[in-house]
């Protein structure tokens, strides 16, 4: 969103809410200049939170059938949540992975956050492996913009069921 990407921006919200892709009216065309061998540079600059902006993807050709359904795949393990100044976070963390989450009331806890989830950005910037970094980070976000900030959060894939042992028929 920060870079200006809606069709991306659209996508990335079906697919999390696991909707097909949307379609795109035909004659939708990016404001983008449509020369793939120009490089754009992208500075890294501080946030007002102190941490390094998430660089925005780069330009690409169109994708292949399979290279679509592996960003399918990683983008259904993040979620994204709006956490505010109302109530309680009720999130501890041991590095920047949820270690336990607050009782039932707790914001956390209302919107289905689960131990072990990874915490990646925090409006939009990304975050430390350093709990007291990431306490500072959220922090000054909040009180930024108190009605609300995004956290995302990568979901550890389920653990897989264990594979019967193989049957040998003669």
């Amino acid at each position: 969103m920060q870079v200006g990407e809606d069709k991306i921006v659209r996508l990335l919200k079906a697919l999390l809410k696991g909707e097909p892709p949307p379609q795109e009216a035909a004659g939708d065309e990016d404001d983008e200049d449509e020369d793939e061998d120009e490089e754009e540079a992208y500075p890294v600059n501080e946030t007002s939170t102190g941490g390094k902006p998430a660089a925005p993807p780069l330009k690409a050709t169109a994708p292949e059938a399979a290279e679509v359904v592996q960003v399918a795949e990683l983008t259904t393990k993040l979620q994204s949540l709006s956490f505010s100044t109302a109530g309680k976070l009720g999130i501890s963390l041991e590095k920047n992975i949820v270690a336990k989450v607050g009782d039932a009331g707790t914001q956390a806890a209302d919107k289905g956050v689960k131990p072990g989830w990874v915490l990646f950005s925090i409006g939009g910037t990304e975050v430390e492996e350093d709990k007291a970094a990431i306490m500072k980070q959220a922090a000054a976000a909040l009180k930024l913009t108190p009605a609300g900030v995004e956290f995302c959060f990568q979901v550890p894939p389920a653990a897989a069921p264990a594979a019967a042992p193989p049957v040998e028929i003669d």
